[in-house]
């Protein structure tokens, strides 16, 4: 679908996206405890939201280490192997 040349770039943009990821997680999760959200209890479609989740920012940090981690490996995976990170993201991007 794409060309060989381009598929450096789709790469690139692929980790790009899942780099993302924590930020993304860390706004929503705020977000949604600053705003006080209640969600249902029950599976249905009409019910009442009556739970309220409460997630303080120290638990939503806490929650977020194990994806940090993960985030940090692929940046610094990509800054000292760069040719081997492009490659595999590119492979990966081919399946």
């Amino acid at each position: 679908m794409f060309q060989k040349r381009d598929h450096k770039n789709l790469a690139l943009g692929m980790m790009s996206g899942v780099l993302t990821v924590p930020i993304s997680v860390f706004i929503t999760t705020s977000m949604l405890a600053l705003m006080e959200t209640k969600i249902r209890d029950t599976i249905s479609t009409t019910a009442e939201p009556t739970y309220q989740l409460s997630m303080s920012i120290g638990t939503i940090l806490i929650n977020l280490v194990t994806i940090n981690m993960f985030y940090r490996l692929l940046v610094n995976s990509y800054i000292y192997k760069k040719k081997t990170m492009s490659m595999s993201f590119s492979l990966f991007s081919s399946l």
